[in-house]
This record gives structure tokens, C-alpha cells and sequence, in this order.
């Protein structure tokens, strides 16, 4: 990571520490807050590199959070780096980090890519559009990029809340509209699928990397469906009260109603990560 790393040993900055003997194994409320971020610092949501990185957004940016480890007095400890990704940022809404090389960030009517070093490398001003125009013009209304994930191939996937459809995009270009997919709040990809989270119906439509639908996945802990990840072959989705796991055809249902909302969650490795407005918060582990 070619950040300038200021790391802060959370302790002081009024976070918690866990113990792994409390730990629930993913099937109880929050175990505790391991990253507290101060006043006036709204988190927005998490991400997963596939190497393994656990990432944060906020209102001013994308930080890496580091460590994980566990102490001597049997307590796991995170730190935090100092350097932000993507200052300037107007309306983060959403990102992701997931190919470990660059981040994408759904800024507004924007969606910004900034290189591992930290430096943005691409801007995609997203339209209020329908459906794909033979000859783009230059007095489309701007769009409101509420979700992004990255396919394969160079391929962008935004959800536009403005017209309810999800963008595809490659080379900076846009080439191709997906509607048909209710109200589009998060999206994730896995370089074979693309999931997005349709909070009209509360489903998870999964398509193919061409945007062709695959499967719809239901259940009523979906209520209030919030965002959808992928972590290897499970997909993870976030209801008002619940998370929940599809593997394969196995379905796990995952309390998280007590302590303040969660806005997102993340898999790395077997831990299972939320993230509430001001804290990141460790859940338990997911066997």
C-alpha cells in the first residue's frame, strides 16, 4: 500500500477492545467496537480487498484498517491509518475496494477510481439516463450514484437511484443500462456475478458478468435490505435485523438488532464485520 501510514493505536481514541473468549459466533448481537471514530466523522460503509484488507468510508474518504491482532492479554487490537483516500469527496454513498488494486468511490452524480498509491486515476460523471443512447449528449441531467462494484474486464456496475437502474460502464464509457431490477441500493461483484440489492422487493437479484439474470434470492430477514457483499462463494445481505448468508443452497440468519443500526457489514476471513455511523464494530465469527 503506498499510503503515508499514520497509525493510531485505537485504545486512545475511545474504542473498545475485544476479547476473543466473549466472542459469539456470529449468531448474537455486537461483541464490541474495535474502531471509534470521533465527532463530526459519519462512517458510510466497509469493504473487503481480496487479499484480505478491510477498508472504511466516510464522510472525508477511504481509510485502511489494520491489525486484527491478538494481544497478549488475549484482546484484539486494531489500528487505523492516518492517510485518507479521496478527500474532497461531495456525497460518498458507497465503494469498493474488492480487486486490491484501485478504489471506486460513488461520489454524488460521480463515481472517482483512485489508484493503491492513493491518487485518482479516473472520474465517471454518471446520467440520469433510462436506457443506453445511440449519440450521448452533453445535456443529460446528472444521476445519483447510490452504489458501485467492479466486474470483470474494466467494467463498472453503478446504481443509479435517480432513474432505479444499474449502469454499466468500461473504459470510461457508459455501455449499457440494466433496468428491471426494482430499486437498486447496493451492489457487489465477484468477477462471475454481479448481486444487487433491490430494497423495493427486499431481494437479492443475482446476474452473470453480462448483466443476464441467474437467480433471485428471498427471505424474510431481508426486511429493510440495506447492502450486499460477496465473500468467496457466500453472499452476505443486510436486513434491518439480520444478517444473512447464502451459501450454495444453505440460508444462515444472523441477529444484529441490538446497539445502533448497522449501514453495512463485511466477511474477512471468519470474522464478520458491521459498521454503524461512528464505529466499526466486530460481530463475531462466521465458521
Amino acid at each position: 500500500m503506498g499510503w503515508a501510514v499514520l497509525v493510531l493505536l485505537l485504545a486512545g481514541c475511545g474504542s473498545a477492545r475485544v476479547n476473543p473468549s466473549a466472542l459469539p459466533t456470529a449468531d448474537l448481537p455486537y461483541a464490541g467496537a474495535i474502531v471509534a471514530y470521533g465527532v463530526g466523522e459519519t462512517l458510510v460503509g466497509l469493504g473487503v480487498s481480496t487479499d484480505g484488507r478491510l477498508f472504511v468510508l466516510s464522510e472525508s474518504g477511504v481509510q485502511l484498517v489494520r491489525g486484527f491482532d491478538w494481544g497478549l492479554g488475549g484482546e484484539l487490537s486494531a489500528l487505523l491509518t492516518g492517510e485518507t483516500m479521496g478527500s474532497g469527496l461531495l456525497a460518498p454513498a458507497d465503494f469498493d475496494p474488492t480487486n486490491g488494486q484501485d478504489v471506486l468511490i460513488a461520489d454524488g452524480s460521480r463515481v472517482l477510481r483512485f489508484s493503491d498509491e492513493g491518487q485518482r486515476v479516473q472520474t465517471l460523471d454518471v446520467p440520469a439516463v433510462d436506457r443506453l443512447e445511440p449519440t450521448p449528449g452533453s445535456t443529460r441531467s446528472p444521476g445519483e450514484a447510490v452504489a458501485v462494484a467492479a466486474g470483470t474486464d474494466g467494467r463498472v456496475f453503478v446504481a443509479d437511484a435517480s432513474r432505479g437502474v444499474v449502469q454499466v460502464w468500461r473504459d470510461g464509457a457508459l455501455v449499457d443500462v440494466l433496468d428491471g431490477l426494482g430499486r437498486p441500493v447496493s451492489l457487489a461483484a465477484d468477477g462471475r456475478r454481479v448481486a444487487v440489492a433491490d430494497a423495493e422487493q427486499d431481494v437479492i437479484r443475482v446476474l452473470d458478468s453480462d448483466g443476464r439474470p441467474l437467480a433471485t434470492l428471498e427471505h424474510e430477514a431481508l426486511a429493510g435490505l440495506r447492502s450486499v457483499s460477496f465473500a468467496g462463494d457466500r453472499i452476505l445481505a443486510l436486513g434491518t435485523e439480520a444478517v444473512v448468508v447464502f451459501e450454495g443452497g444453505a440460508v444462515r440468519v444472523i441477529p444484529v438488532s441490538n446497539g445502533a443500526a448497522l449501514l453495512d457489514v463485511a466477511l474477512a476471513g471468519d470474522r464478520l464485520f458491521g459498521v454503524t455511523a461512528d464505529a466499526v464494530v466486530l460481530l463475531g465469527l462466521v465458521e
